[in-house]
């Protein structure tokens, strides 16, 4: 039972509550002072439901009810003690003899019967016989509610609920049922007419009597040695009531089980007289109905030790039935509990045949598709087993490839860095010397040398600035580029920028704008940031023909967000996802106008993740490129 209620568990012990009461007063009459009553199916429904002690609660309140009925506590003892019973034997028996009906004839016999003729016979002194009839009809009526509380708790679990329903659940209490409704039918119709058919014999032995004594009431004729007591009287007797014909019974007592106050009750016969000289009266036979209501006693004292049997031998009946049906189902269940597991193991399930057809054709079915499950399982092993051989072997040749490759890889990054390295010495010197000779060192130069020297300073720059490229390319690729990072105001790094670049901006005829926050400060290597910036820039100029470029810097969040907006003619949407791969450019077309080796923004984007930024596009065909990147605050 839960700890505490819900408001529907509430509701649902109010109504079981009221049922129970209501059970145990719409009782049916089987037969004369045999009753059913039904106050415990609620109960027993209530354990299902609810649990063990709001269902005794409640057997509690339906059999208090019985107080009020007969005058003793004694029923809603016996109906509590067995909801508690019950209950508890339908937590602790095996899972498979988990039935109601079961459970409360294990309580009749145990417990149930045992309490009976203690209260009845030893405490309210009642007799043998009808001590014995009670013990023997409750316990057929509390199997019988049980029997109903089950197939209720089915309904509500497979038509509310929408639960599966155990098969052995419902064979069981079908043929039960089947069984129990069978024999009370056939005890009803045996015992029901006795009673009648007994007193239509004693009313016809008083109202002979009764004529007997009338014929000779004048005579010396001893009367009391017909046996009943005869009367005479000048007045009917009252307060009878009537059983058929000319019989009456005079009970006298209004309370107590209805054999105990008809054995202190008469038989009553009453036949008016009018007598030889006018005077009229009345002759009175009766009867004490001990003797009736004793045979009765003894004829359902059978009646209920065979019910007793039928119903003994039906729930057994009906468990051997459900547990030989079912077992094979079980043993399938069994066998089919982690199949694969076992058959992985090397296992073949063992499954006996049944002797039910239907159940031993599923049994064929199962070891049918058993030993297909485990050949397929044994190739699929083989077959596993050959491909993991083949990705061993593939994955060696793959290891040996790639530490090929990483070789080569080295041999070319160590090549290019050497390369590079050469190349930049002697590059540097000679645009040194053409500066030196431009800046007249050497004596004035005339406008054609000059012209001359121009060129060759800028294509000097050009390629100096591709060897650093590849220099930087190859030392990122290397993994041997190290940061020293540190806070640098924002607008220190653009003024740089802006600085490096105004120039080429300024020679294309395009027009330079910049918003930037003097309050942003990022932790960053500032030549780096302003790399990162004269690449995209360049990138900008290069292909922007005409319009403006915008650079700026704002605060998003833990980062510094720069971008770079140019007015060119747009990157496609196909090759967005490209963009930043090295030696790669969106238009090689445009490449070989505008120039470069697709190297810049490859480094930019080495140099943003360096940084534990990240670097993005948002461009449209014609209308220009955006690039934007976040560098983290101090």
């Amino acid at each position: 039972m839960n700890e505490q209620f819900s408001l529907k568990q509430l509701l649902i012990f109010f109504v079981l509550s009221a049922l129970g009461v209501v059970g145990n007063y719409l009782n049916i009459k089987l037969f004369f002072g045999v009753d059913f009553i039904f106050g415990s199916i609620a109960a027993l429904i209530a354990v299902r439901i609810l649990g063990v002690l709001p269902g005794a609660a409640i057997a509690f309140i339906g059999g208090g009810f019985t107080y009020f009925l007969w005058g003793h506590p004694y029923a809603a003892i016996i109906f509590t003690v067995e909801v508690l019973t019950v209950g508890l034997l339908m937590q602790y028996l095996p899972k498979h003899l988990r039935y109601l009906a079961l459970a409360d004839l294990i309580y009749w016999i145990l417990l149930g019967a045992p309490l009976v003729f203690l209260f009845y016979s030893n405490i309210m002194e009642m007799s043998f016989s009808q001590t014995s009839l009670i013990a023997l009809k409750q316990p057929v009526n509390g199997i019988m509610n049980a029997l109903i509380a089950a197939l209720v708790v089915v309904g509500i679990d497979f038509i509310l609920k929408k639960q599966r329903i155990p098969i052995g659940t419902i064979l069981f209490n079908v043929i039960t049922a089947g069984v129990y409704v069978t024999a009370i039918s056939l005890t009803t119709i045996y015992a029901y007419p006795m009673k009648g058919n007994a007193e239509v014999g004693i009313e016809n032995e008083l109202v002979t009597i009764a004529k007997i004594a009338a014929e000779n009431r004048r005579s010396d004729v001893d009367l009391s040695q017909l046996g009943p007591e005869i009367i005479f009287a000048k007045a009917p007797m009252d307060n009878l009531i009537h059983i058929n014909g000319s019989l009456y019974v005079n009970l006298t007592l209004n309370k107590g089980p209805a054999m105990k106050r008809w054995k202190q009750a008469d038989y009553v016969v009453q036949l008016p007289l009018y007598g030889l000289h006018g005077d009229s009266t009345h002759v009175i036979v009766k009867k004490n109905a001990s003797q009736v209501i004793n045979n009765l006693h003894q004829l359902y004292v059978r009646a209920f030790i065979i019910l007793a049997i039928f119903s003994l031998l039906a729930i057994f009946c009906a468990a051997a039935v459900t547990g030989w049906l079912l077992y094979p189902l079980q043993n399938l269940a069994k066998h089919s509990q982690n199949l694969p597991e076992r058959i992985e193991k090397g296992e073949t399930p063992q499954i006996p045949d049944s002797p039910i057809l239907e159940s031993n054709q599923f049994a064929n079915d199962f070891r049918n598709m058993a030993e297909r499950l485990r050949l397929s399982f044994t190739e699929i092993t083989a077959a596993n087993d050959k491909l993991e051989k083949r990705v061993e072997e593939r994955t060696k040749d793959l290891k040996l490839a790639l530490d090929e490759s990483q070789i080569a890889n080295n041999a070319k990054s160590d090549f290019i860095s050497n390369v590079s390295h050469e190349l930049r010495t002697p590059l540097t010197s000679i645009l040194g010397s053409l500066k030196l000779i431009q800046g007249g060192v050497v004596g004035e130069v005339n406008s054609k040398i000059e012209t001359l020297l121009g060129t060759a300073i800028r294509n000097g720059d050009r390629l100096l600035n591709l060897v650093n490229d590849i220099l930087d390319f190859s030392k990122l690729e290397a993994g041997k580029m190290k940061l020293t990072t540190q806070p640098v105001k924002a607008v220190t790094v653009i003024d740089s920028v802006i600085e490096s670049t105004e120039g080429l901006i300024k020679e294309k005829g395009l027009s330079l704008n910049y918003e930037v926050g003097n309050d942003i400060t990022v932790l960053a290597e500032a030549k780096r940031v302003e790399q990162i910036l004269i690449n995209i820039i360049g990138n900008a100029v290069k292909f922007t023909q005409s319009g403006e470029i915008v650079i700026k810097s704002a605060i998003n969040g833990k980062f510094a967000e720069f971008s770079v907006s140019d007015t060119g003619c747009g990157i496609p949407e196909d090759k967005l996802s490209i963009i930043f791969d090295s030696f790669s450019q969106a238009d090689t077309s445009s490449t070989r106008k505008a120039g470069g080796t697709g190297l810049g923004l490859a480094i930019s984007e080495h140099f943003v993740r360096l940084h534990g930024g990240r670097i993005w596009v948002e461009s449209k065909i014609d209308e220009g490129s955006t690039f934007k990147f976040t560098i983290p605050l101090v």
